[in-house]
């Protein structure tokens, strides 16, 4: 039986959260209702995004008895990397990460729906030779990033407040919220219809001692210059919180409103590290952006409060996105013309 279908997407302007989904089960285990028959579903032979653990195939899920695709529908399909040389010390515990990746992702992703979060189709777990998993999702035209390169004209705060309001409704999920940690632009995708969704679900947590039984290890995950500073000084998963995306959606804003990724001007991991533990921020200078005198300067206020050094005084995600809707009614920001 295929899961239940997710909430119409619309594209008009949410508010604050909207409706909630039915509660989520309080267990660790995925939900195998959720499971795909890999008869039905078909990818092309070249992937056109990879990640850390996994690469992106476009495909096709054509079931005949899913209800809430029955004339199919063309998906995003997320392969892990399983496998390697078995020789290789690292072989088991690279394996045991993808492992725990794809059982966080299928977990929290099985449980929530929302128009600002790329539903969730479904999962395979022995996609390849019986053995490597995969996780599908309704393809979408592009990631942020090259929505807005190709698009040079689409309203960047539009898009921004839209993925907020995905944002606000994971912190304030009941019963239990949900903290993203790999918000960054490539994260957040672009539907036909030009809204803004955010997916990857990989470093997701459940908050509140709920426990997805996929824990990670040290390092949480993430990826600079996105990361928090305490991400980064190594708090460890378990304690981190929201205020770790409003960090990594502070530099996602940045990067969207300027046109310039957080420390482009850095090089090497190491040098963005030090500046990030130090609390040192971007400069002013360095991001120009075109709009009035007040919504620049609330803009630059708010990032500075997003990127405070002490997570919990940071702004929670709505007051983040009441603030962009305060600076988009002052005629908004965006980068300068070239």
């Amino acid at each position: 039986m295929a899961p239940p279908p997710p909430p119409a997407a619309d594209t008009s302007r949410l508010t604050v959260p909207g409706q909630r989904p039915p509660p989520p089960a309080r267990s660790s285990t995925i939900d195998l209702a959720a499971e795909l028959n890999k008869e039905y579903l078909t990818i092309e032979q070249n992937p056109f995004a990879s990640g850390a653990f996994s690469d992106v195939y476009p495909g096709r899920w054509e079931p005949p008895n899913d209800l809430r695709y029955p004339e199919g529908i063309d998906v995003a399909v997320k392969v892990f990397r399983l496998g390697g040389v078995v020789a290789d010390p690292n072989y088991a515990a690279n394996n045991e990460k993808c492992g725990k990746h794809l059982g966080r992702e299928v977990f929290v992703w099985q449980r929530v729906g929302h128009p600002r979060i790329t539903p969730f189709v479904g999962y395979i777990r022995g996609f390849k030779d019986d053995i490597v998993p995969c996780i599908v999702s309704p393809r979408r035209q592009a990631n942020l990033v090259a929505y807005i390169t190709t698009n040079p004209q689409a309203n960047r705060l539009t898009l921004m407040c839209q993925a907020l309001e995905g944002l606000v409704y994971l912190h304030t999920f009941s019963p239990s919220p949900i903290v993203h940690l790999d918000i960054k632009p490539e994260n957040i995708l672009v539907t036909d219809e030009g809204t803004a969704e955010l997916c990857d679900f990989g470093y997701a947590k459940v908050l509140d001692g709920v426990s997805t039984g996929f824990t990670t290890g040290p390092n949480p995950g993430g990826s600079y210059p996105y990361m928090a500073p305490e991400t980064l000084m190594g708090v460890g998963y378990s304690n981190l919180t929201p205020g770790a995306d409003i960090y990594a959606i502070g530099s996602t804003i940045l990067y969207v409103l300027s046109g310039k990724r957080a420390w482009y001007n850095l090089k090497g991991k190491g040098l963005l590290t030090i500046a990030i533990i130090r609390g040192e921020l971007p400069k002013w200078a360095d991001h120009p952006m075109e709009g009035s005198e007040e919504a620049v300067k609330k803009t630059w206020d708010l990032l500075r409060r997003c990127w405070h050094m002490v997570a919990d005084q940071r702004p929670s995600a709505q007051e983040v996105l009441d603030e962009l809707l305060a600076i988009e009614a002052l005629g908004g920001v965006k980068p300068p013309a070239n």
